[in-house]
C-alpha cells in the first residue's frame, strides 16, 4: 500500500480484528480450564502460563528471523497459518458441550462480582502487571542503550523476565491447588514486581547507591518476571473462590471475561504509559 492513510485505517481495522480474536480465545480459554479442571485449576492454567512464557521468549527472535527472511509480511502470514491450524486441533479435542452460563444469570453475576472488593483487588493485580508489561516493552531498550550490548546479549536480556515467568507459572499453579490460598501467593507476587520496578530505574532514592548497572537491571527482571507469573497463575482461582463465596454457583465464564477485560486495558494503558514525556 503507497498510501498512508490508508495503511493507517487498515492496520487499525486489522489490530481491532486482532484483538477481538485474542478476547474470544483467551476468554475462552481460562473458561474452559476452570470448569474442565476445577480442582487442579491453579496448575493447569500455571502450565498454559509456561507455554506463553515461552512465546514471550522466542516471538522477538523468531520474528526478526522471518522479517529478515521475508519483509515485513512474512511474520504476520506465518503466525496466521499456525492459528488457521489451531482450528482443527480445537474442534477435535476440545470438548464442545461445557455448561454454559444462561445470558441473564452471567449479566448479573458480572455485575454482583464487581461489586465485591476482593474481586476488585485482583482485577487491579492484573491491569498492574500488564501495564508493567507494556512500558518494559517500549522502555527497556533505550534504557539498555548505554551499555553498547552485542545483539545476542540484547536478546538474552530481554528474555530474562520470559523466562522468570515460564518458570514460576507451573510453580504457582502447584502451590495453589496444594494450599488453596492464593490471595497470600497475589501479595507475594506484587512484591516482587514493585521490588523488581524500584531497581529497574532504579527509583531515584537508589541511584547513588546502584546507579544503572547491568547486573541491577537483570537482577530486576529476574524479580519482574518471577512476581508477573505469581500474580497472573494465582488471580483467577482466588477471583474463582471469591465468586463462589458470593454467587454460590459456577462462574467461570463471568471471572474468564473480566480478567481478559482487565488485560486488555492493562495492555493498552500500558504502552501510552511507557511511551509518555
Amino acid at each position: 500500500l503507497n498510501d498512508k492513510t490508508t495503511f493507517v485505517v487498515l492496520s487499525f481495522a486489522l489490530r481491532s480484528f486482532q484483538g477481538f480474536g485474542s478476547a474470544c480465545s483467551g476468554t475462552a480459554s481460562f473458561a474452559i480450564v476452570a470448569k474442565e479442571f476445577p480442582e487442579r485449576a491453579g496448575i493447569v492454567l500455571g502450565t498454559l502460563e509456561t507455554f506463553g512464557g515461552v512465546g514471550l521468549m522466542l516471538g522477538r527472535p523468531l520474528g526478526g528471523l522471518l522479517f529478515e527472511a521475508g519483509g515485513f509480511a512474512l511474520p504476520f502470514i506465518v503466525m496466521g497459518l499456525l492459528s488457521m491450524c489451531m482450528i482443527p486441533a480445537y474442534t477435535h479435542w476440545v470438548p464442545a458441550d461445557l455448561p454454559a452460563d444462561q445470558g441473564d444469570e452471567s449479566h448479573t453475576s458480572i455485575l454482583t462480582l464487581l461489586g465485591n472488593i476482593s474481586v476488585l483487588f485482583d482485577l487491579g493485580a492484573i491491569f498492574i502487571c500488564m501495564c508493567a508489561f507494556g512500558f518494559l516493552d517500549p522502555t527497556l531498550a533505550f534504557h539498555l542503550d548505554t551499555f553498547q550490548l552485542a545483539p545476542a546479549i540484547l536478546g538474552l536480556v530481554f528474555a530474562v523476565h520470559g523466562i522468570m515467568y515460564a518458570a514460576s507459572a507451573p510453580l504457582t499453579g502447584w502451590l495453589i491447588d496444594r494450599t488453596k490460598k492464593p490471595l497470600p501467593i497475589i501479595c507475594v507476587g506484587l512484591l516482587f514486581l514493585a521490588v523488581s520496578l524500584i531497581f529497574l530505574g532504579p527509583a531515584p532514592f537508589l541511584y547513588e547507591l546502584l546507579q544503572k548497572q547491568l547486573w541491577v537491571i537483570i537482577l530486576a527482571l529476574v524479580l519482574f518476571g518471577f512476581g508477573s507469573g505469581v500474580v497472573m497463575i494465582a488471580v483467577m482461582p482466588d477471583m474463582m473462590f471469591s465468586a463462589k463465596a458470593i454467587i454460590m454457583e459456577d462462574s467461570s465464564d463471568a471471572v474468564s471475561g473480566l480478567i481478559n477485560g482487565s488485560l486488555a486495558l492493562g495492555d493498552t494503558i500500558g504502552p501510552l504509559a511507557g511511551r509518555s514525556e
